[in-house]
Parts: C-alpha cells; sequence; structure tokens
C-alpha cells in the first residue's frame, strides 16, 4: 500500500515515535519476564497434594496421574492431535495456590513496565497446568481469547530439571526465545507475552517440564490517561482534512494498529501495547480538529493468480507441492464492527475504503492471516488463490462529512437522513452540497417503489438548482407512475413549477420512447407490480389521472402523460398477446 506523506508526521510525531532517541528499554516490547523464589507460592493439586519446590522425575510421573492430554483450538473447533500438540494438562479447578495475592502485584508492575501498560490494572486467572515430558511439544499457534478482555498469557514454570522445551514468542520479524531449561533451581520463571503473539514450545529433550498457565485480562476500571498529541500530529491531520473545493470530496484516514483484535476485544479500554497511545494521541488530535473517531476491524482480501512448482507431468494426475501466489488480480479492504468513542458499538455498516486512505504503521502479513482458499482453474483467471486478512484500525473523519460517509455505509439510512435534512428550509445549502457529491448514488435508488420516488421528489424540492433537481429525476420512467406517485408530483410542482414539470415530463419521454420501451417494459414487468400484472397497472390510468389532478399540475401535462402511457398500451396489445 502507498503511504502519503502524512505517515511520516504520524509516525515520526506521536508519542510512541521509534525514532525519538531514548533507551531502548523505554520502548513497549511484546514480552516480559521474571523470576521469585519458589517459596513464595504453594500449589495444591488435587489427588496429589502440595507441589515440592523442587519436582523429581518420580513425583512428575505421579503427578501426570491426574492429568489428561491436552486439546487445542483451531479456529471454532477444540481438537486432539498429538503431532500439533503433545502435551499433559491438569485443569484449573484440580489446582489451589497460596500466596499468589503477594506474587501477583510484582509480576504485574514488572508486565506493565515492559509492554507500556503503564497505570492500566491486569487481573490474572488461571488456566491450567502442563507437564512436558521428553520429545513432547506444542507447534506454532495463537491463543485463543478465552475471557473478556483477555490480552497476554502468563507462564509460571516450576523448579524441575529438564534440557529443552523453549518457548519461542515471533512478533512479525522479531522473535523472542525464553529458556528455561536447567538442572537444579529454587526460583520459579514467569513470562509474559501478547496473547495475539504467535508462539510455540520446543521438544523437551531430557527430563520434565512443569508450567502454570494464567490468561491475564485488562481491568477496564483502570485510569485511562488521554495521550496528548503532538504539534506535529496535528498540523499533518489538519493538512489531510483541509477544507476542498471539491464537494464530492469524502475525507478520511484509517490507521491499523499493531496488535490483533477480536470483536469482544475491541475497546479504547482494552487496546495493547504502542496501539494505546498512538490512538489515545489521534482522538486528542482529532477532538482538536472536530473529527469523528472510531475504533472498526477491517478485513483484507486479496485475490492471487497461482502456481503450480514441482510437477510431475509423467504420472496420470499431476502431483504438485503447495500452489503459491503469482500474480495480484485485485484486493479490497473493507470496516466493520464500529466502536465510537463512548467504547459503544454501533451499526454502521460496511465501509469499502481505498488505498491513499489507509495509513500502515506496520504492514500487514501472516500473523493477520485469518483464512486462505486455493480455487483450482476458472477460466478467467486459471488457478487462484484468496487471502483474508484483519486488522484493527483507528478511523478518521470531519464530522461535517457524515451524512457523506453514510451513504458508503448505509445507502437506504443515509437516504431517509437526507429527505429529514431536506424538509428543513436552514439546511437547504447542505442538502446541495450533499446531492452535489452523491448524485450517483441517488440515481440509483431509481425504482417502482412510490415511496423512494417520492423521496427523491422531496429532495429535488430542497433545491436550489432546478438544473440539479432534473438531473435527479429524469431518470424515473414514465410508465412506472401510478397514484402513489403523485404525492412526490405535487411537491416539485410546488417547489419549482409547472415549467419544470414540463421539462421533466419531455425527459422522461425522451429517455424513455416508447420503441426502444416496449420490449424493455415487458422484461421488467413480467413480474407483478404494486400487486397487479402489467395490464392491470397499465389499466389503471383512470386512478393515476385523478391523483395527479389533486397536485395542481396543468391538465395538459395530465394529458401528455395519459396519451403517452395509451400509445404505449396499444403498440403493447398490438405485437403482444397480454
Amino acid at each position: 500500500m502507498t503511504i502519503p506523506s502524512i505517515v511520516h508526521a504520524l509516525i515520526g510525531e506521536t508519542p510512541v515515535d521509534q525514532k525519538t532517541p531514548t533507551t531502548s528499554a523505554s520502548q513497549p516490547s511484546f514480552h516480559a519476564q521474571g523470576a521469585f523464589p519458589v517459596q513464595a507460592l504453594s500449589v495444591e493439586v488435587q489427588g496429589f497434594g502440595g507441589l515440592p519446590p523442587f519436582l523429581q522425575d518420580a513425583q512428575v510421573a505421579r503427578l501426570r496421574e491426574n492429568a489428561s492430554a491436552a486439546l487445542f483450538g483451531h479456529r471454532d473447533k477444540t481438537l486432539m492431535d498429538t503431532t500439533v500438540r503433545d502435551t499433559a494438562e491438569i485443569k484449573a479447578a484440580a489446582l489451589k495456590l497460596t500466596g499468589w495475592d503477594a506474587v501477583w502485584p510484582q509480576i504485574e508492575a514488572s508486565t506493565q513496565s515492559a509492554l507500556g501498560l503503564d497505570g492500566i490494572g491486569l487481573q490474572a486467572h488461571l488456566h491450567n497446568a502442563l507437564l512436558y515430558g521428553p520429545g513432547q511439544f506444542f507447534k506454532m499457534h495463537q491463543d485463543t481469547e478465552k475471557l473478556p478482555g483477555m490480552v497476554l498469557t502468563l507462564v509460571l514454570v516450576w523448579p524441575c530439571a529438564h534440557l529443552g522445551g523453549h518457548l519461542m514468542v515471533h512478533r512479525g520479524d522479531e522473535v523472542h526465545r525464553f529458556q528455561s531449561e536447567h538442572l537444579h533451581a529454587d526460583q520459579i520463571q514467569w513470562f509474559a507475552f501478547y496473547a495475539d503473539c504467535q508462539h510455540e514450545v520446543r521438544p523437551v529433550q531430557q527430563g520434565n517440564r512443569v508450567v502454570l498457565t494464567f490468561n491475564v485480562v485488562l481491568k477496564t476500571e483502570s485510569s485511562q490517561n488521554q495521550a496528548k498529541h503532538s504539534p506535529a500530529l496535528l498540523a499533518a491531520l489538519e493538512q489531510h482534512f483541509q477544507v476542498t473545493h471539491n464537494p464530492a470530496d469524502k475525507q478520511r484516514l484509517v490507521i491499523f494498529l499493531d496488535h490483533e483484535y477480536s470483536e469482544k476485544g475491541l475497546s479504547w479500554f482494552l487496546l495493547k501495547g504502542a496501539d494505546r497511545g498512538l490512538a489515545q494521541a489521534l482522538r486528542s488530535a482529532a477532538d482538536a480538529l472536530g473529527l469523528r473517531t472510531y475504533l472498526a476491524l477491517a478485513e483484507i482480501h486479496e485475490m492471487w493468480t497461482a502456481q503450480l512448482s514441482d510437477v510431475d507431468y509423467r504420472r496420470s494426475r499431476r502431483q504438485s507441492s503447495e500452489p503459491e501466489p503469482d500474480e495480484l488480480i485485485e484486493h479490497s479492504t473493507t470496516l466493520d464492527h464500529w466502536v465510537d468513542t463512548n467504547n459503544a458499538v454501533q451499526k454502521l455498516g460496511q465501509l469499502q475504503v481505498r488505498d491513499h486512505e489507509i495509513v500502515c504503521i506496520r504492514e500487514t502479513d501472516e500473523d493477520d492471516l485469518v483464512n486462505s482458499e486455493y480455487e483450482g482453474y476458472m477460466g478467467n483467471y486459471g488457478e487462484t488463490l484468496d487471502y483474508w486478512y484483519r486488522r484493527a484500525a483507528v478511523v478518521l473523519w470531519p464530522q461535517a462529512s457524515e451524512l457523506l460517509q453514510q451513504f458508503d455505509l448505509d445507502a437506504d439510512k443515509a437516504l431517509q437522513a437526507l429527505v429529514a435534512l431536506a424538509s428543513q428550509p436552514a439546511q437547504a445549502a447542505k442538502v446541495l452540497s450533499t446531492v452535489q457529491a452523491v448524485k450517483a448514488r441517488l440515481l440509483r435508488f431509481q425504482s417502482e417503489d412510490p415511496q423512494r420516488f417520492t423521496d427523491q421528489c422531496q429532495i429535488a424540492a430542497s433545491l436550489s438548482d432546478p438544473q440539479l433537481a432534473l438531473e435527479l429525476l429524469e431518470t424515473a420512467s414514465p410508465w412506472v407512475l401510478g397514484a402513489g406517485h403523485a404525492m412526490g408530483l405535487a411537491e416539485v410542482r410546488k417547489a419549482h413549477g409547472q415549467k419544470f414539470c414540463d421539462e421533466l415530463l419531455s425527459r422522461w419521454l425522451q429517455k424513455h420512447d416508447l420503441e426502444r420501451q416496449v420490449k424493455s417494459v415487458l422484461s421488467e414487468w413480467a413480474h407483478s407490480y404494486g400487486g397487479t400484472r402489467l395490464r392491470q397497472h397499465l389499466l389503471g390510468l383512470p386512478k393515476l389521472i385523478e391523483a395527479i389532478q389533486q397536485t395542481g399540475l396543468d391538465p395538459a401535462w395530465t394529458v401528455r402523460l395519459a396519451q403517452a402511457r395509451c400509445q404505449l398500451w396499444l403498440k403493447l396489445e398490438s405485437q403482444w398477446m397480454l
């Protein structure tokens, strides 16, 4: 994706600036670690008793009698596959900790400092105990969100002689290795890392590795100190959202966050690491500029041509390796699941955004991949590979353009908002600029529905530009008019006069002349219209005339329309059996 010039100011001047000269220790990390004396914590295991300060192999063997094979989550399923995860588990219900309340505050403080969560309360929930023997492991995976607001995974390694069993935590291109192997220890080592990190437990080579795991959540009642924006960030946003002379300019900015969030976990209170400071600075600057601010989830879809390598043509059926992406065919980014600044979920709809509206502090990569699909030969593209990625984002747009944004989010809802605005004479200028910006979208609302036609007429009636009002209505067809459309015609005649209506009818009859419309009318109206078939609709002309006469339109206007409808009927009757 192309990063506009605003990105440099955004990254370089926000409080989370990676370029500002600071010590590396002050930069938020994705992991933390430490140790405390084993005597500070006691663990009681149902059916076994208390864990000794140092577990011997024979004691671990007895401990396994109280354990079961550990499962793992894969998308919406829970599976058991020892080729993926080979370890034994004792569930939290069978464990009792003593001394945890004294141990936890030290772990919490160290974790807050390392992960940039100062002042944000954390709460740890015991999940299970895991026992890894020789050769046992857990392949690369990502922890599921087991509790609302879960942001971290905490691992405590109980003193027990072992070699191997390293915990490898990956965050983008960074990899951190937690090495717990030892022959004798009198301390409990602990490791904490963001739950959206990919991680794996390498096979134990000798001995046994015994760990306690915790799910750590953010306390939503923690103090939320609003970060102040920098002058450079304010200036960059102000320049990006500067007023232009183009009324169709629906400016917005989508800033991708670094960490992964689910729908349950997307909240201003639950942002992780550097995301928190960045989002708070953006909110502060947006408030100063009068911008609307949301959190949202983005689905990024890419379709690639697939390249099949290592093909063996000597076999009756081709044998090949995994397909690999070759050339990008198309891609899109769609926003959904909106959270406002009050942490309330808003059903705004889906919004497709363009590349130049997106700021990537970190490029989308495999860590963000949620699904992929290979499709065999399809004719147009041949073999294809589809990828779906998910990112979280802060979304900004000017409050003044809220109605324009709504037309991209939920056009039906936006149309009703525009109709309501058109009924307020003081909002005439805003209605005019909005119609100029979304005219193409409004033309798509033309339909047989009398209410839709009336809505369009109400909007057209409020416009101070008669030419624009004509353009808004001229695509409607005179053949679909029924008694229910008369109300809209009355609105237009009252606002723009008889000459306007005469010109509108002339344009209708020119655009929808009989010769070109006969076949298309039959095709479009093969279904029922307003509960009637085409024949009944056309023969309902007397009711239409009666309704139009009540609008105050010139009788000559009604005669022209009636004659055209009769000519259509005669042509249809002469060419088709109705």
